[in-house]
């Protein structure tokens, strides 16, 4: 990435390659054809966008419908800042040694990245819930393993955040939460669990009443250790050992109040979710996804 975003030309065509920029689009002005790209050495793109109608000749930026629409860094700038210090956890300071730009817009690029892909991430987990219903009590490796931990290194925040564990697929999800009462967890484990699904837990209160709401809920007693065999909640508590270490290496900064600070914290938890479950992958074809997904 670092040869990739040394020269302009090599920078787009990568762009271009992997769909991050669009070859055409429709005229926003005239709405009759599609927007031809053309060499124009007056912008800093080396690029524009022009309508083929003699009557119209509407211009635009090649940003335009990307990620890169609204930034005002160069494409070598914002792809080496998001697809390599980004993707490799480079802190803020040292991506500010490297690169002569300001320490503010390298922090919201990478809030801004950290929203993206928390977006991509709260987008698949709607569109299903994890869990299996157990017919065979000797049927291991499925499951649902639910926990909760207290987070405290984000920005100097201290906040809980439950997580859930799906034994079959090894899918992990987690919410910064506002407390651990049943009021809050129960709707959570309803949204993202399937009806009748075993869930494995701890002894918590707020979680007497799951049974009454269809699951079939074991309780592990850590009071006499963390479980054995299959009766445990270890991968939800691996999972927070992982997701805290991949979250305090990211040093991110979180801004706001109340609500709007607690959805910063959610992003910094998905993006650790979104790395777990790309592990061993190239992230940055991952990343391309995710952008392709959502500006496809």
């Amino acid at each position: 990435m670092l040869d990739i975003t040394r020269h302009h030309e090599i920078t787009l065509a990568w762009l271009y390659g992997n769909g991050l920029l669009k070859r055409d689009i429709l005229c926003p002005k005239c709405s009759q054809a599609n927007l031809k790209i053309e060499n124009d050495n007056s912008k800093a793109d080396r690029r524009r966008f022009r309508c083929p109608r003699t009557d119209c000749r509407k211009t635009a930026s090649i940003r335009t419908g990307s990620i890169f629409e609204n930034s005002k860094l160069t494409l070598m700038e914002y792809t080496r800042i998001v697809f390599y210090y980004f993707l490799n956890n480079v802190c803020r300071s040292q991506v500010l040694k490297e690169l002569p730009i300001d320490k503010n817009t390298v922090s919201e690029l990478y809030s801004s990245t950290r929203e993206q892909i928390s977006l991509f991430v709260r987008g698949e987990q709607l569109g299903y819930q994890i869990g299996d219903i157990v017919e065979d009590i000797e049927d291991t490796h499925l499951g649902v393993e639910i926990d909760e931990s207290l987070f405290s290194h984000i920005n100097g925040e201290q906040v809980w955040v439950f997580g859930l564990f799906d034994r079959r697929t090894s899918e992990a999800r987690a919410f910064v939460v506002e407390n651990r009462t049943a009021d809050v967890l129960i709707p959570l484990i309803i949204a993202n669990v399937t009806p009748g699904a075993r869930i494995y837990s701890d002894g918590w209160a707020a979680y007497s009443s799951l049974s009454d709401h269809g699951f079939d809920h074991r309780v592990v007693n850590h009071s006499v250790g963390f479980g054995h065999g299959f009766f445990t909640t270890n991968h939800i508590e691996s999972i927070w050992s992982e997701l805290k270490f991949l979250t305090k290496k990211s040093q991110g900064i979180v801004k706001g109040y109340g609500e709007n600070k607690r959805e910063g914290i959610q992003h910094h938890i998905d993006v650790g979710i979104w790395r777990l479950r790309n592990k061993g992958e190239n992230l940055a074809e991952r990343l391309v996804f995710v952008f392709n997904c959502l500006y496809g």
